[in-house]
């Protein structure tokens, strides 16, 4: 009887195995693959989605843009792809760091690298 047992139990265990195999797809994948997956997307806006202003692209190291109604440091931070240090210390903002609508702030760059292989 404990030898029915122990197949069974192995049994169950091969089919169980091969479920959770079945459900976790391909983990192999191309670098073309890769490519095309990591390309942006240019999406279009929602409809009554807000977006900042117009950026200054006359500058290669520091953009501005003009503060919402709403905005926080934290939200243009997260926006802008940037760190709210950044944004305060590019600014000079003192606690509370609040942000006054209409006011033109400098957003710094995101410096990029390229990583040689």
């Amino acid at each position: 009887m404990g030898l029915h047992c122990t197949k069974i139990n192995c049994l169950v265990l091969i089919l169980l195995l091969n479920l959770l195999l079945g459900c976790g797809g391909s983990v192999w994948t191309t670098p073309d693959l890769l490519k095309d997956i990591n390309q942006p997307q240019n999406a279009p806006l929602p409809p009554n989605q807000r977006t900042s202003s117009v950026r200054n692209h006359d500058s290669s190291l520091k953009d501005s843009v003009v503060v919402l109604k709403g905005d926080t440091v934290f939200a243009v931070a997260r926006r802008y792809r940037v760190t709210p240090s950044a944004i305060i210390d590019s600014n000079k903002l003192s606690p509370p760091f609040h942000l006054v609508a209409g006011k033109r702030i400098i957003i710094p760059s995101n410096k990029l690298h390229k990583v040689k292989r």
